[in-house]
């Protein structure tokens, strides 16, 4: 699957997605936007259970990782609060 964002006009940013066993590059606004997509689309992919093996979520901004030298686009998040999103559903 190839994903595509036009730069000049878009508010998306590619972000590198990584919980468990599983990992995404997704486009979204924010570092937890892209978790929230990832996991539904985990959950959809690959059943409730592809949240078991996992406490937490690792999110990074792709272009401002590449463009840096010190690691600060990356951001950990607690899974649990997604789930509760995907509650709500």
């Amino acid at each position: 699957m190839l994903l595509m964002v036009k730069k000049i006009n878009s508010k998306f940013k590619f972000f590198y997605t990584q919980c468990g066993e599983w990992e995404a590059v997704v486009p979204a606004v924010s570092a937890e936007g892209a978790c929230s997509l990832s996991i539904c689309q985990a959950v959809e992919t690959y059943g409730k259970g592809a949240l078991d093996s996992c406490g937490i979520m690792l999110a990074m901004d792709v272009a401002k990782e590449v463009d840096s030298q010190n690691g600060d686009h990356v951001s950990v998040f607690q899974v649990e609060q997604f789930k509760k999103e995907l509650n709500e559903y």
